[in-house]
């Protein structure tokens, strides 16, 4: 197993990292057999990014059909609205969005087939097919983008801890506001 960037992994044994399984596993629960659908694993995210994987499908038209019939479990990020678009900015395809508030499944495909992911966001920020809480948005972009465009800023502790950087305002036992920088983390 190698690791090519920080928590990704690629190479011989990649699919018996049980990040890989996790993810697979609860798409299995909401109707998407995405073992039925994988060619060839490209490589596994470990925490502190979302969990999950890439992979070569050599059918993304049928599972993207199969995305859209999981309308009560995923909304598709449209296109063809300004939120949709800004939402699946960074993804690589149609993306597909678990409803609710908490840790939620996020499946990319792409037109080709190259590269399609699948990982668990740590937080859901989608409410039902084109409305997004912009509240937990914003925990979003920073626990699960963060963590993958600079994945070296944050690390993981323990089963289930995240911490990153923080610069915020905190007020001091003497009443006065001033900024701090430091280390914040979740578990």
């Amino acid at each position: 197993m190698i690791e090519s960037e920080p928590y990704y992994f690629t190479g011989d044994g990649i699919e018996h990292r049980p990040e890989y399984w996790d993810v697979r596993v609860a798409f299995e629960k909401i109707g998407i057999p995405l073992g039925d659908f994988i060619v060839r694993l490209v490589g596994v995210y470990a925490r502190p990014r979302p969990i999950g994987f890439k992979f070569d499908s050599r059918t993304p038209g049928r599972l993207r059909t199969m995305a859209e019939f999981r309308k009560r479990a995923l909304a598709l990020d449209d296109p063809g609205t300004a939120q949709g678009r800004f939402m699946s900015a960074q993804a690589s395809g149609a993306s597909y969005r678990q409803i609710g508030a908490g840790p939620a499944l996020h499946l990319e495909i792409s037109d080709s087939g190259k590269d399609c992911d699948a990982h668990l966001d740590t937080q859901g920020f989608v409410m039902g097919p084109g409305s997004y809480d912009w509240n937990r948005a914003l925990a979003h972009g920073y626990w699960d983008l963060g963590p993958s465009l600079v994945p070296g800023l944050y690390g993981a502790f323990g089963n289930t801890g995240v911490v990153g950087p923080m610069v915020r305002p905190m007020r001091g036992v003497d009443g006065s506001m001033r900024w701090v920088v430091g280390l914040t983390g979740k578990w």
